[in-house]
């Protein structure tokens, strides 16, 4: 129940951050730094992509991680009781960990849309 109220929340904030303060007042899309990685690392191209659903898989994505790795952390110290540094270590593995890997697998699931260069 903790997870899902975490992810939801995050979620929202997120969508919420993504939808107006990446916009300026003319209406031109910002670059996010999860843009930018994109279009080095699978050669995005933006022409071809909805930016709003893509903005909305990455705010998904990271309010998956987020709250993963928020509630995992949480029940460690309840139930372990660990010292604070190497919860914080765990923390920034797991998170370094996810990022990594749901960006991955969203970029290969963005090129087998077609949605980026390489097709």
């Amino acid at each position: 129940m903790t997870f899902i109220l975490f992810f939801i929340i995050i979620f929202l904030i997120l969508l919420l951050i993504m939808t107006i303060f990446y916009r300026n007042k003319i209406g031109k899309e910002k670059k996010l730094s999860e843009v930018r990685y994109f279009e080095k690392k699978f050669e995005l191209d933006r022409s071809k992509m909805n930016l709003k659903k893509f903005y909305r898989g990455i705010a998904l994505i990271n309010s998956l991680i987020i709250a993963f790795v928020t509630t995992l952390l949480m029940y460690i110290d309840i139930v372990w009781k660990i010292n604070y540094g190497i919860e914080l270590i765990i923390g920034f593995i797991l998170l370094f960990l996810l990022i990594y890997s749901l960006y991955e697998i969203y970029g290969k699931i963005l090129k087998k849309r077609g949605k980026l260069n390489g097709n």
